[in-house]
């Protein structure tokens, strides 16, 4: 039978989106505090297809606008919504509990956001991407690999910016009957510019790391995570804050 899931992550992050000058110090914030609750769901089929739909709600938006190169940056104030995000995904290999699952899935962001409020694209995005996850033991990993097309690819301060790669790894241990999971997660992003000069520099580059823990309480789960930003990669924070509340009936 179908399995529902519902939820809502509180994404908040500080300083994510910063400009240096040429000495490597702070020179505009742009956007100095950031939050976001992603509220959504998504059914499982079969045991192996997964639909998934999320929207991002901006609750609290502010930055500084400012000059840099003689080029004068905006920032905009306020609540509004992001890219609405549709997802499907198919498990491959494995089944829920083995060693090692391999799934493979698509996620399209639709242009619900505000591009100047920097909560948008304002253009669709497509990102097809291969997942990786296992429990060995108490032990849990997983890993995963993306790629982000992205229609808008005009450059950001001088800065490479278009399509992505994205990755990331997380490792947790199980505990407490295997009710509550702990352990790191680290994710970024690196841009593939046209011409090849986006990828892996430090300022498109940006990489964080997260840790933090799931509870899981019935068909309640309950999670809680904060770390820095590893990088000064654009939109890599200062800090991130991250909680959820599932229902997994």
């Amino acid at each position: 039978s179908p399995r529902l899931r519902l939820g809502a992550v509180g994404d908040y992050a500080s300083k994510p989106l910063v400009l240096y000058d040429d000495n490597g110090d702070e020179a505009v914030t742009i956007v100095k505090h950031q939050m976001f609750v992603h509220v959504g769901g998504s059914v499982n089929l079969w045991h192996r297809l997964r639909l998934a739909v999320s929207l991002p709600v901006t609750v609290w938006n502010s930055g500084n606008a400012g000059y840099l190169n003689q080029t004068f940056v905006d920032a905009r104030e306020g609540g509004g919504v992001g890219d609405l995000r549709l997802a499907a995904d198919v498990r491959l290999l494995g089944e829920y509990g083995d060693a090692f699952t391999l799934a493979f899935g698509t996620q399209v962001h639709l242009p619900t956001g505000d591009r100047e409020a920097f909560t948008g694209d304002g253009k669709v995005r497509v990102t097809p991407r291969l997942a990786a996850a296992g429990d060995i033991g108490p032990f849990a990993y997983a890993a995963h690999g993306a790629f982000n097309f992205r229609a808008q690819d005009e450059n950001f301060n001088g800065e490479a910016f278009g399509n992505e790669l994205l990755f990331g790894a997380a490792f947790g241990v199980r505990t407490a009957e295997d009710k509550l999971v702990l352990g790191p997660e680290v994710f970024g992003s690196t841009v593939v510019s046209d011409s090849g000069d986006g990828a892996f520099k430090r300022r498109p580059t940006p990489f964080e790391l997260i840790f933090g823990g799931h509870y899981t309480a019935g068909d309640v789960r309950f999670g809680l995570g904060a770390g820095p930003g590893l990088t000064r990669g654009v939109g890599a924070p200062r800090a991130r804050v991250l909680a959820s509340l599932e229902y997994v009936p």
